[in-house]
């Protein structure tokens, strides 16, 4: 029988919350610190995932301060300049004096790995993002170290993704709905967005007014990312549409809470829904825990301590998020540690390449794209899913984030049934067949006899 032990519950006495900064700051340091430094118990050396972001090089500064030895810290680099932060990993490598280990990752690498991160996931993937984790955990392995500490955790308690901006923006403009000058603030959401310049104020006023006056719909912060996403249900089967209209995810979910977001205010609502949906879901399971484990290693994680969630939950909105600078308590409580120029870049989330690593390995994901395993399967819908390859192959098309998310559903959900369903499809290209994944506990006799793969599962 499963028993939950422990429930987050956001404060909603007035009394209980804290407004003032000065009383919310001398509040989060103690516990943090304390919080690093249990985790720093061990009986083997500790490392730091160093990404250049705040929550890490926060995680990374405290370590300093409790720990006289030299700090190993390991971060990710990429070949390409949009998801790079190398800058600011060396940065803070410097300012902290640590002994740092950093690889530099390319589209083809990603796609390489793709099938060995499935692996470790057991589920369809969305995004390419775990695969340099899965790789980072193998430097780390590789450099004698079993255990890091990481960041993960600061972005969902204090506001620090930005559907809480958006969120904000959206409550803001729905007080004046026929303001001139309020939808301007959503394009200030993303900054780093490559191409942002040609997607002009109406395309973003278009897309977050979307059911901006429903304010009172609990699930108001994350229903326009939901509708979003629904673009990917076009490309499964006409089978496995019609199975889905008899399931409604939104009232399984609301089942799910049983009532816990009722008298919450809006971004208490965000948080709780991002904790609750993509935190152990993804974020820690498919792109960090498993990710770690895959080489054995551990992640401690000083964000998730249940103190530091706690009292996370009693500071207003407005010293997690000033305005749209987000993270704004943790900025002032633990600045001092840090390079200016970390404290006050916007924040870059973690991404990694989804289209490019068709154009530097296509062969490679026909495999998983072409009609023979899809129809094979019964998932996907063939004809759509080629319209959709044929506009990773132009170099001119303009591909959308829905449609990465898409491409990348396919074949990361080919790569699984693979894996796990022991329904081997025959690539279409000949020389493809090195790519096929066996498990040597089962497969050993076909593995011999296939001659050149490209990886086996012990």
């Amino acid at each position: 029988m499963e028993h939950r032990y422990w429930s987050l519950r956001h404060s909603t006495q007035e009394e209980q919350i804290v407004h003032d900064p000065r009383v919310g700051i001398e509040m989060i340091r103690p516990v943090l610190e304390d919080s690093v430094r249990l985790r720093l118990r061990s009986d083997v050396p500790v490392g730091a995932y160093l990404s250049g972001g705040l929550d890490s090089s926060i995680t990374t500064a405290l370590i300093k301060t409790q720990n006289s030895n030299r700090l190993r810290t390991f971060s990710i680099g990429f070949e390409n300049k949009h998801y790079d932060e190398t800058e600011y990993q060396q940065l803070v490598s410097r300012h902290l004096d640590t002994e740092h280990a950093s690889f530099r990752c390319d589209s083809k690498m990603v796609g390489e790995h793709l099938a060995d991160v499935v692996w470790h996931a057991e589920k369809p993937l969305l995004r390419t993002a775990p695969v340099p984790l899965f790789l980072l955990s193998k430097l780390v392995r590789d450099s004698g170290y079993k255990v890091v500490l990481t960041g993960e955790g600061a972005d969902e308690f204090f506001s620090g993704y930005n559907i809480f901006k958006e969120t904000k923006v959206r409550a803001f403009n729905a007080r004046y709905p026929g303001s001139k000058w309020r939808p301007l603030l959503f394009e200030k959401l993303y900054p780093y967005l490559e191409g942002k310049q040609s997607r002009n104020a109406t395309f973003w006023q278009d897309f977050f007014q979307k059911n901006m006056l429903d304010i009172g719909d609990p699930f108001y912060s994350h229903r326009i990312r939901w509708q979003n996403s629904a673009f990917i249900l076009q490309f499964l089967s006409a089978e496995m549409q019609n199975m889905l209209t008899r399931y409604d995810p939104i009232a399984d979910l609301s089942g799910q809470l049983n009532g816990e977001l009722e008298n919450l205010g809006l971004l208490e609502r965000a948080h709780f829904l991002e904790a609750y949906l993509f935190l152990g879901s993804y974020l820690l399971c498919s792109q960090g825990d498993r990710m770690l484990m895959s080489h054995s290693v551990e992640g401690r994680y000083p964000f998730l301590d249940r103190r530091v969630i706690e009292l996370a939950s009693r500071l207003s909105p407005g010293l997690k998020l000033r305005g749209l600078n987000e993270k704004w308590i943790l900025k002032k409580a633990f600045g001092t540690l840090l390079p200016p120029a970390v404290v006050t870049r916007n924040k870059q989330p973690y991404r990694a390449p989804i289209k490019d690593i068709f154009a530097a390995d296509p062969e490679r994901m026909d495999c998983y794209l072409s009609n023979s395993p899809i129809e094979h399967d019964g998932l996907f819908d063939g004809k759509k899913v080629s319209i959709l390859r044929k506009k990773f192959v132009s170099p001119e098309a303009q591909i959308s984030a829905r449609e990465e998310m898409a491409l990348v559903a396919v074949i990361t959900t080919a790569m699984l049934t693979e894996q796990f369903t022991r329904r081997p499809f025959v690539c279409p290209q000949k020389d493809c067949k090195e790519w096929l994944i066996f498990d040597l506990r089962t497969d050993r006799q076909k593995y011999q006899a296939a001659g050149e793969i490209c990886h086996a599962v012990a």
